[in-house]
């Protein structure tokens, strides 16, 4: 037996280094293994409650401003325009009637050899004659108009105008003059080329706002017929 074990203590020497070397070997592969792929133990699993689902919402309190009743609006006073004045006339100068207002009709015209309207009343007058104010006002316009000559019209208080025409060269008049009743506004001339063959005569028209009138509407009645 001991003599056997002699023999083949070779074979018994080279069988545990084999096998020292595989235990070797195997150390050494569990040793160099990942991380990664070691086993881990399972992380323990932690439970989170979640807090409680309030289904109750707490009643909202909303304060209304208050009415504010609207202020009653008070009727606005109505304004009205004061009346016209009403004022008196009298004639702008003491002469017969030439020619008398016409636009209904046909009246025949000396100097134009026709027949056609007459929108005022000439009434006849030496040249120089002084010509009066029918009534107060404020003179708007002075002019030299190519047909009826030089012309004064006076704006009167009750809505009217008074126009003066075929005066003689203007002294002093001029447009902005307050004037009674009266006053003298020029004299009377031949200046009107559209009546320049009729004697001499102030050419006097009446407007009610733009419109032609009778002067005869607002002048003393019967005075110079």
């Amino acid at each position: 037996m001991v003599k056997w074990l002699r023999q083949n203590s070779l074979y018994f020497l080279l069988i545990g280094c084999i096998l020292a070397v595989g235990f070797a070997a195997w150390v050494l592969g569990n040793d160099a293994k990942a991380p990664s792929e070691r086993e881990t133990p399972p992380a323990p699993s932690v439970e989170v409650a979640a807090p409680p689902i309030e289904t109750e919402t707490a009643p909202v309190t909303v304060v209304m401003p208050p009415i504010i009743e609207p202020t009653p609006i008070e009727e606005a006073t109505a304004i009205t325009e004061p009346e016209p004045e009403t004022i008196h006339y009298l004639l702008p100068v003491d002469g017969a009637v030439q020619r008398e207002y016409a636009v209904d009709c046909l009246l025949y015209s000396e100097t134009m050899g026709d027949w056609r309207t007459h929108d005022g009343v000439d009434f006849a007058a030496a040249v120089g004659t002084p010509v009066r104010a029918a009534a107060k006002g404020i003179v708007c316009e002075v002019v030299y108009d190519r047909l009826n000559g030089v012309t004064v019209s006076v704006q009167h208080p009750d809505g009217f105008t008074s126009v003066y025409a075929n005066l003689a060269e203007l002294d002093a008049i001029v447009q902005g003059t307050e004037v009674s009743q009266g006053d003298v506004i020029g004299t009377v001339g031949e200046t009107a080329m559209l009546e320049l063959s009729d004697p001499p005569h102030l050419h006097f028209t009446l407007l009610d706002g733009d419109k032609h009138t009778d002067p005869f509407e607002k002048l003393p009645k019967g005075a110079a017929q």
